[in-house]
Formats: structure tokens, C-alpha cells, sequence
């Protein structure tokens, strides 16, 4: 026992300066009896307690629960809806309170999110294009008389990093700083499980950035090397979630009970993989290198680098550091596998828009030495319909890759979100 001298005392009043002084571990065991009791008395009378918005519903075998999430449960839009429920370590709870799940609440605030990410991506825009723009400062010059004597001031080795390594930094600390606001935006929004929000930062990173794609294939190519010799090497330091964690530890309002001490000194943030910010920069590289290897073949060895080290850095991570926080069944797989389709469909409207302008803007000199028109003799037009074949060769890429994305969705997407009933 411990002399009750040396027990920790408190008063009773106003912020702990007024009332009387009480042992506080015997104050707070009584005040915790006295809190259990009560619940246990609600809970015996559930018909006085109010109503919430959701409620968990448990089956005796996961094909009755799958048949019961797949039906029509009411005839009223949006009064009654039944989804799978994730697990309970998956659970986002605060997004359960009556106060945030009804429907009506759920669909404002999805609609405030909706708005605020059109307004995010026309800033990205902003941000990303004055970005580019520095790489290329004859636009500026134009805008900006003043930077023209500024750049002549610096040297030409200032110049090129100006240039060259600043901008690809900056674009860089964007995109990373990018998924902590689109987290914040997807509990907004009321999603009531991690998994779901961490999906949510996957749909919405990918098409953000996508709007915000480098103009110029030097800053790809810079963009990827940046990304594959530093910032992901980087994170075996963990440098982020330790800072949080230490944060955490400092802050005494995260350290008022059990739960949040243990959160403070065992997180999962240092153990568990987030996927809403794992896959996107790799599906953006992998959009870039297929993108801007038709114009610019120079940057694949940069992607075969880049997820060579995001293979050996992952790995080791999985194996020795991450700890799933919560089982997401493979729901983050075709999402990945749908936006590396659409990189492939993309890079083949690329190489079909480069084929098409060399057909139609390849000159030739007459016997005078100046250049004639395309067409102007069989010879042109053998060269053009030469392009025209290639061109046309490209069509039966786009119609397989179309193939196989129906194929994945109507054959395999089904099968990750819902449990087959055989």
C-alpha cells in the first residue's frame, strides 16, 4: 500500500482551485462505479434512449450478410441503406455519433467536399503551373519583366538548379503534403471506417495530380529521379510518424486516458501502411514513364530505378516494420489496377497524337531547296499513309486495354467486395 501522503490529492471545485481536497485514484474509482452502474441501467431499458442513426446488424454466415447488403431495404431514397460493416479495429467512430450519420447530413457534407476539392484542384493548378513555369522562365520573363536581371545575377550554375532541382522539390513537397488535407477532407466528408478513407485519398490523389501533370519532360524526368533517389529512400527513417509521435507524447490533452497513452507511445502510424498515400506516387510514375516515354524515352531507365527501390524499400517494410491496422480484403487492388490501365490508355492516345502530327507535318525539299507542302507528291503521300498505318495500329492496343479493364471489373471486382455465395 501506498502511504497516503504520498498519494496524488485534487480538489473537487472550479479547474481543481476550489472544494474540497479528495484522494484522487478513490475519487475517480467512485466516479467510475458510479458511470458503470448507470450505463448498465440504460442498457436494460434500451427503449429510453434515443434512436441513432446506425446500427450493427450481426448474421449467422457472411452469405446472409452479403444478401442483405445487396438488397433494396426501402422504398424511400436514402432512409434506409445497408452496407457491409468493416471490422471493429476499422471503425471511425466519431463519424457514427447521431450527429453526423444521418443521410441528409452525410450527402451536405459530401457536397461541401465535392466543392472544396474543385477549389484544390484549380489551386493546384495555380501552384503546380507557376511551379513548371520557373523551369521555363521565358513565360515568366514575359509576366515578370524583373526576373530576367535576377537570373543574369545568379551565374549559370545557379540558373540550371534554379531551373532544374528547386521546382521538382517544390512539386515534390506539394504532392506529399497533399494527402494529410485529402484525410482531413474524407472524414469530413463522414466516411465511418479508416479503410474507406484511406480509399477515398486513392480516388481523389490520383485524379488531382493528374490535372497538375508536368508540361515538360524534363521536369518528369526530374520529378521521378527526385522521388526514386531521395524521398523514397527516405522513408526508412520514418521521419514523419516519428515526429508525430513524439508530438503526441508532449501533448498532455493526448495523454488524459488509458487508450490514449497507449496510442501515444505504441502508434499505429508507425506500424500500419496507409494505402491513400502508399499507391499514388507509384501510380503517377507509372503514369509519367508510359506517358512521356513516346516523346521522351529518357525517363524509363529513371522508372525502372524508381520501382526497383520502391520493390526493395516496400519489402523490407512489410516484412519487418508494418503491422495491418485493419484487414481491407484487397478493396485498394483494383483501384491501382484501374488507374494503370488508364496510364496505358493514355499512353497510347499519346502515341497515337505524336504519330498523327509527324504524318501530317513532315516537309520535304523540292529541287530548288526550298520545302513543298505534304502531299504535294506520291512520295508525301506514301510517307503519310506509312504514318497513317502506324497510327491505325495503335487502335487495336486501346480496344484490348478497354477489353481487359471489363474484363477486371465485371470478372474480379466483385469478388473482392463481396463473399461468393457457393
Amino acid at each position: 500500500m501506498v502511504d497516503k501522503a504520498k498519494r496524488p490529492r485534487h480538489r473537487t471545485g472550479f479547474m481543481g482551485l476550489t472544494g474540497q481536497w479528495v484522494d484522487s485514484a478513490d475519487y475517480y474509482a467512485a466516479k467510475f462505479l458510479e458511470w458503470d452502474r448507470a450505463v448498465t441501467r440504460l442498457r436494460k431499458t434500451p427503449e429510453m434512449s434515443a434512436p441513432t442513426a446506425v446500427g450493427f446488424v450481426t448474421f449467422e454466415s457472411p452469405e446472409s450478410a452479403t444478401l442483405a447488403s445487396q438488397s433494396v431495404l426501402h422504398r424511400r431514397p436514402y432512409c434506409c441503406m445497408a452496407r457491409r460493416a468493416p471490422e471493429p479495429r476499422d471503425i471511425f467512430w466519431f463519424n457514427l455519433s447521431s450527429r453526423v450519420a444521418d443521410s441528409s447530413i452525410k450527402l451536405f457534407r459530401t457536397f461541401t467536399v465535392q466543392v472544396i476539392m474543385v477549389l484544390l484542384v484549380f489551386f493546384s493548378f495555380v501552384v503546380i503551373t507557376f511551379i513548371q513555369g520557373v523551369a521555363k522562365p521565358d513565360k515568366l520573363i514575359g509576366v515578370f519583366p524583373f526576373i530576367e536581371a535576377w537570373l543574369d545575377s545568379l551565374g549559370p550554375g545557379w540558373t540550371q538548379f534554379v531551373k532544374g532541382v528547386i521546382p521538382t522539390v517544390v512539386t515534390a513537397a506539394y504532392t506529399s503534403s497533399l494527402p494529410s488535407v485529402l484525410i482531413l477532407l474524407s472524414q469530413i466528408q463522414g466516411l465511418e471506417a479508416y479503410s474507406w478513407i484511406d480509399m477515398s485519398v486513392l480516388s481523389k490523389k490520383p485524379e488531382l495530380v493528374q490535372r497538375i501533370r508536368p508540361q515538360y519532360s524534363p521536369f518528369a524526368i526530374n520529378y521521378v529521379m527526385l522521388q526514386a533517389t531521395a524521398v523514397y529512400p527516405a522513408q526508412l527513417l520514418l521521419a514523419g510518424p516519428l515526429i508525430l509521435t513524439w508530438l503526441t507524447r508532449l501533448a498532455p490533452w493526448k495523454r488524459s486516458t488509458p487508450r490514449q497513452l497507449s496510442d501515444a507511445y505504441y502508434p499505429s502510424i508507425l506500424t500500419s501502411i496507409n494505402y491513400g498515400i502508399a499507391y499514388p506516387v507509384p501510380i503517377l510514375v507509372f503514369t509519367l514513364g508510359m506517358t512521356w516515354s513516346t516523346v521522351a524515352p529518357l525517363i524509363l531507365p529513371f522508372c525502372a530505378m524508381f520501382f526497383g527501390l520502391a520493390h526493395f524499400i516496400y519489402k523490407y517494410m512489410l516484412l519487418y516494420v508494418n503491422i495491418p491496422r485493419y484487414e481491407t480484403g484487397g478493396i485498394a487492388a483494383p483501384m491501382a489496377v484501374r488507374r494503370c490501365l488508364w496510364g496505358i490508355t493514355l499512353m497510347q492516345l499519346t502515341m497515337m497524337s505524336v504519330l498523327a502530327i509527324r504524318a501530317g507535318t513532315a516537309p520535304d525539299k523540292d529541287k530548288n531547296g526550298g520545302h513543298k507542302p505534304a502531299f504535294a507528291d506520291r512520295e508525301e503521300g506514301l510517307r503519310w499513309t506509312a504514318y497513317v498505318q502506324m497510327v491505325v495500329g495503335v487502335g487495336p492496343l486501346l480496344v484490348m486495354t478497354g477489353f481487359v479493364y471489363w474484363w477486371l471489373k465485371h470478372g474480379y471486382e466483385k469478388e473482392v467486395v463481396s463473399v461468393p455465395l457457393e
